[in-house]
């Protein structure tokens, strides 16, 4: 199997050696290049031809720099590295807003560093293996899979009837490319939509808060990062905070978020299976419960929690999705009543809730019902 190139831009060289250090423990990595500063570095890229970058987001001008590589070298996924705290996760959700394709968290404290080969090899390790994989199958079947983004807007296995009862909750899980889709769909709902909404995407501490933030600055609804206690109402969006499940408990009147920091499930918390459990107990059918791009398997069970319910759910399609493992899982085990691009997800809700198709930043009548995001490149 040939190795995956990997190039590295760290300003800081305890970070530096530590991830070189961890990789070259694997046969199946080769580090074409580990520098500390950015001269000349397009050069260097172009010269060394990795199949990956690792980019500090958090060195010099790195968001100019990561425009830049994302211009001269589209085809080549940048991973970008942060600090967990508020500034680190600033900067990671612009970055993928840009174009990266997943961040690392990098230990808080400098002298922490020289320990992090076991925080590297946890995160890092799978991160790069499962985008080696991504772009491998791009590279098998680009052109089909460009046709069928173009077309997978429309595509849907209307299962169950929408003339059935209108959801209670909504509940959204997501994972890798979560936060593209996410944005896509969050800011096509129209301000009345009355729905309340949960959503678990696979973010550390820190990083939610940001989330939130952001979607909140492209919707009409209310979006924030969940507390105990919190009330579920119309109009409100809570993304659970990382490091924490939030699950819906109380009584069906009157639910009620709960968070908490159990243990972790399928190496996950927040837990998209642990939300959707906690829904189906609360409401039974009346849940619609959303998949979004991603890897790994949490949420799977969760969905067929929710299908054995009579639940609605409804799954990103495959080919609008970054990482479209987990829509694709579900799909094949036939527990999807739809597979849409985000933008034909937000309008279907609109028409299940009843709202009226009205977005912050959009006007219905310029959506067009066949856009949905390039898998490599966050709009």
């Amino acid at each position: 199997m040939k190795p995956i190139n990997v190039l590295i831009i760290e300003q800081n060289i305890l970070a530096r050696q530590a991830i070189r250090g961890t990789l070259r423990k694997y046969s199946q990595f080769n580090v074409t290049g580990a520098f500390g500063d950015v001269d000349q570095i397009e050069n260097k890229v172009k010269n060394l031809n990795p199949d990956i970058i690792l980019l500090d987001i958090e060195a010099k001008e790195g968001l100019d720099l990561l425009k830049k590589l994302k211009t001269s070298f589209p085809d080549c996924p940048v991973i970008v590295l942060s600090r967990r705290t508020r500034e680190g996760a600033k900067l990671a959700l612009e970055a993928l807003e840009i174009g990266a394709l997943d961040f690392i968290t990098k230990p808080r404290l400098g002298q922490n560093l020289l320990f992090a080969s076991g925080h590297f090899k946890k995160r890092l390790v799978p991160i790069i293996e499962m985008t080696a994989r991504l772009y491998a199958e791009e590279g098998e079947s680009g052109q089909t899979r460009r046709k069928l983004i173009q077309d997978s807007g429309r595509k849907s296995l209307r299962r169950k009837d929408l003339k059935r009862p209108k959801p209670r909750v909504l509940v959204i899980g997501a994972c890798t490319g979560g936060p593209a889709a996410l944005s896509e769909l969050i800011s096509q709902l129209p301000e009345n939509f009355d729905i309340p909404i949960v959503i678990v995407q696979h973010f550390p501490k820190y990083f939610t808060a940001e989330l939130a933030e952001m979607l909140n600055r492209k919707t009409s609804l209310e979006v924030k990062e969940a507390v105990e206690g919190a009330k579920l109402e119309p109009g409100i969006v809570w993304i659970a905070p990382g490091g924490y499940h939030c699950e819906i408990s109380g009584w069906s009147c009157k639910p009620v978020l709960t968070v908490h920091k159990g243990p972790r499930e399928l190496d996950a918390r927040p837990s998209i299976n642990n939300l959707f459990r906690s829904a189906v107990n609360i409401y039974g059918k009346e849940i619609l419960a959303i998949l979004l791009s991603g890897h790994g398997e949490d949420g799977y069970e969760g969905l067929k929690c929710v299908n054995r319910a009579g639940g609605l759910v409804m799954v990103q399609h495959p080919d609008s999705a970054l990482v479209p493992d987990l829509p694709r899982q579900a799909l094949k085990s036939g527990l999807a009543d739809y597979q849409l691009s985000p933008g034909r997800i937000a309008e279907l809700l609109t028409e299940i809730s009843g709202a009226k198709s009205y977005s912050r930043e959009k006007n219905a009548n310029n959506i067009d019902s066949t856009e949905t995001l390039n898998p490599h490149k966050i709009s």
